[in-house]
C-alpha cells in the first residue's frame, strides 16, 4: 500500500461504523468474514447491502449460494470479530470451532449473543472497484436491542461511553 493509499485508508478511519460478521453455507462447508460496510438501503422491500473484497472465498460462496447472513456484533464479541478478519484462520467450516452459532432456514450460521442478526437472499451483486456490493433482501431478523454494540474507529475496536445524565435548568 503506497502513502497516498494510506492516508485516503485512515481518513476512512475517522468514520465509525459498527461491525458484523457475513456468513453463508456453500457445498464445501461455511464460511465468513468481518466486515464494517454494512447498511440498510430500503424498508420496502427490506433490502441490505454489504461489500466485499473482490475474489474473497466468502463472497464466492455467497454468490454460489444465493444466501448469506450478517451478525451485527456486540460489544463482548471482539474475539469473535478478529477470528473472521484473520487470514490465518482455517478455511470453511474448520474456521468455526469454538464459535456459537445457529443456522438460519438456508443453512447460514447467524452468531449466538449478536446485537442482530439478518438471514438474507441475494438480491443483487454489483461491482465497485476492489469490492463487490452484494443487496440482500431481507427474509428473516432478530434484535437484541439492549446489546451494546461493537464499534470500528480509526483502525481499532471502540465502545459506547454510557450517555450522561441530561439536567435539565429549572
Amino acid at each position: 500500500m503506497d502513502h497516498e493509499q494510506r492516508a485516503y485508508r485512515a481518513a476512512l478511519g475517522g468514520f465509525a461504523t459498527g461491525v458484523t460478521v457475513v456468513s453463508t453455507a456453500a457445498s464445501d462447508g461455511f464460511h465468513a468474514t468481518t466486515a464494517n460496510s454494512f447498511t440498510s438501503v430500503s424498508l420496502s422491500p427490506r433490502l441490505v447491502l454489504v461489500c466485499l473484497t473482490t475474489g474473497s472465498r466468502t463472497l464466492g460462496a455467497i454468490l454460489d449460494s444465493g444466501f448469506f447472513a450478517v451478525s451485527v456484533l456486540g460489544s463482548a464479541q471482539e474475539d469473535l470479530s478478529a477470528h473472521f478478519a484473520s487470514r490465518d484462520r482455517a478455511p470453511g467450516s474448520a474456521g468455526f470451532a469454538g464459535t456459537r452459532f445457529t443456522l438460519d432456514r438456508h443453512g447460514c450460521p447467524r452468531f449466538t449473543d449478536s446485537s442482530a442478526t439478518f438471514a438474507c437472499r441475494v438480491h443483487e451483486a454489483l461491482p465497485g472497484g476492489d469490492h463487490v456490493i452484494v443487496v440482500g433482501e431481507v427474509a428473516a431478523y432478530t434484535s437484541r436491542p439492549a446489546t451494546d454494540p461493537l464499534l470500528f474507529h480509526e483502525g481499532r475496536y471502540a465502545r459506547l461511553e454510557p450517555a450522561a445524565a441530561l439536567e435539565l435548568a429549572g
